[in-house]
């Protein structure tokens, strides 16, 4: 007859060790919604610094002008992404012009309260191509202290001249 009892333990060690590394790895706290879990995170761009639920929801913006949408995503907040870049994540779908010779990093710059532009790091993991086109864009950062909001302006695609994506900051759940 065979001992359980070690082999019982060792699978109740790993599920602890593996659920404080869940913890750990969200910030000490998950909410569940549903059937989905969602870390709070720290909101960026604040004087104070504040946990705040945000859902992808909440840090999409979408521009349907002209023949091409574009929606972007900004995954600091979510905590995909090194606090020291500013990286949102774009897509871009048409079904009347191609998108390939678009080059995101010279056509995109991001503005802070409306101040001076700065142009993008670089396009990066670009994926997809011609009618539907995604990749990260990625601009210097941290978010100054006391910043009231972000501006990524990508220009000159689809006939438009210009399209402004926008985050109020202190960022809130919509």
């Amino acid at each position: 007859m065979r001992n359980y009892g070690t082999r019982w333990g060792i699978t109740v060690w790993l599920t602890v060790v593996t659920l404080s590394l869940i913890m750990w790895g969200s910030g000490g706290t998950i909410h569940a919604t549903g059937n989905q879990y969602r870390p709070f995170v720290i909101a960026q761009g604040m004087e104070k610094t504040s946990l705040v639920r945000l859902t992808k929801k909440d840090l999409r913006r979408i521009s349907d002008e002209g023949p091409v949408e574009i929606t972007l995503l900004y995954l600091n907040p979510l905590g995909q992404e090194a606090s020291h870049e500013l990286s949102f994540e774009v897509r871009m779908n048409t079904h009347s012009v191609s998108l390939d010779a678009f080059e995101m990093e010279k056509i995109s710059s991001l503005r802070v309260d409306g101040g001076t532009e700065q142009k993008a790091l670089g396009w990066f993991n670009p994926g997809g191509g011609g009618h539907h086109r995604s990749g990260v864009l990625k601009f210097a950062g941290p978010v100054p202290p006391g910043a009231r909001s972000l501006q990524v302006i990508i220009r000159g695609i689809g006939g438009v001249e210009e399209r402004v994506f926008e985050w109020k900051l202190p960022l809130e759940s919509r």
